[in-house]
């Protein structure tokens, strides 16, 4: 088992930061409960933002988790208790009016130890959480995930902050405009960088931006969940519209690279997929899980500038400025009908997109 982490980092403008979360981001109002979960290296920010919460006049809950935990609360629990909620706490979860989930594990690699099996289990009883509350869920950079992707820690912190530190007020705008450019779209055609074509259609599913702060159009809207960091447009498209392949540069999974992969769908679903490296992987993971997994469940398409690159880590990746991301899997909480325990995003750079006939995207460069 791991050792559990007790390094507290140095955060940069740590005071600010937790001010621009609770106030800019969650935008939390007196009197809300707001739920406030990390890892144990975060602490220092945890205790920070849980004051700001209380200087604003609303009530923090404050969960701490770590490496050890994250492994034991699934694999080392009977089956019969797994999920289980006591009756209080269900009522507690209906009052939250929002939410902030900084990911709490410190090394990826331990999400391999946990039993694909038992989680199934967790997630078949646990409701997902309050869909009434404002939700964000933040990624944070550490030591080993820099050291898996191939960065020192130095570089992923300093691409880490750039990319948090976006200008939300611009990245709204732009993604307004993609917004509406998408919205009851019929004819949507994703030409990959090899040449392959895929078209779906969107009709009048919902379509969601991702700005990491809420608006009033927005709440008003449903649209209550956000990352940080930011920066994508997505919805789901009609599963069953999606017709012809796409092409993924590079996918991590697994702690492997997917090289080169080609995935073709039918009438939304995966008919056929090869890589140049890691096909295995991309077979074991389908295999691995249940329900609708191997359907069409997402369209994104990143827009913060200062995520240049893929570098395996997913919240990042997809926020790409100049990609687009095909998730399978699972996709009610975008509006969706798949139901599964799996909801992946594969990224693929520099696409074209043409919606009803117009160019949106053409080689990775937004025409907004």
């Amino acid at each position: 088992m791991p050792k559990n982490n007790i390094h507290f980092p140095q955060i940069p403008k740590i005071n600010s930061l937790a001010f621009h979360i609770v106030r800019k981001c969650l935008r939390v109002q007196q009197k809300e409960i707001v739920r406030v979960s990390g890892g144990v290296h975060h602490y220092p920010l945890l205790q920070k933002i849980s004051l700001e919460i209380r200087k604003v006049g609303a009530h923090p809950i404050v969960n701490i988790m770590d490496d050890l935990n994250s492994v034991s609360f699934v694999n080392d629990i009977p089956d019969e208790y797994l999920g289980e909620v006591h009756p209080a706490l269900k009522e507690l979860e209906d009052s939250i009016n929002a939410e902030l989930i900084i990911y709490p594990v410190y090394d990826p690699v331990i999400e391999k130890k946990r039993d694909i099996a038992k989680l199934q289990i967790i997630n078949s009883k646990r409701k997902r959480r309050n869909q009434k509350a404002r939700y964000i869920g933040m990624e944070w950079p550490t030591l080993p995930k820099a050291e898996i992707y191939g960065f020192s820690l130095a570089e992923f912190e300093e691409l880490y902050w750039k990319a948090f530190w976006v200008d939300l007020d611009q990245l709204t705008e732009n993604a307004e405009k993609i917004k509406n450019k998408l919205k009851g779209a019929q004819d949507v055609v994703i030409t990959s960088a090899d040449g392959s074509v895929l078209s779906l259609s969107i009709g009048e599913r919902p379509i969601w931006i991702d700005t990491g702060c809420f608006t009033d159009d927005l709440m008003a809207a449903g649209d209550l969940t956000k990352n940080l960091p930011c920066g994508e447009v997505y919805c789901s498209p009609l599963e069953k519209s999606a017709e012809g392949s796409a092409y993924f540069q590079s996918v991590f999974a697994d702690g492997v690279w997917i090289k080169d992969l080609h995935v073709t769908f039918e009438k939304g679903k995966i008919t056929h997929f090869d890589a140049k490296e890691g096909k295995d992987t991309f077979d074991s993971i389908l295999k691995k899980h249940t329900g609708d997994k191997d359907s069409i469940a997402e369209l994104g398409i990143g827009i913060n500038p200062h995520v240049p690159r893929t570098m395996g880590n997913t919240l990042l990746d997809e926020k790409v400025v100049g990609s687009i991301h095909i998730a399978i899997g699972h996709n009610t909480m975008y509006g969706g009908i798949n139901k599964s325990s799996l909801h992946w995003d594969l990224v693929s750079m520099s696409p074209s997109i043409s919606v009803n006939g117009r160019i949106l995207m053409n080689k990775g460069k937004l025409n907004i």
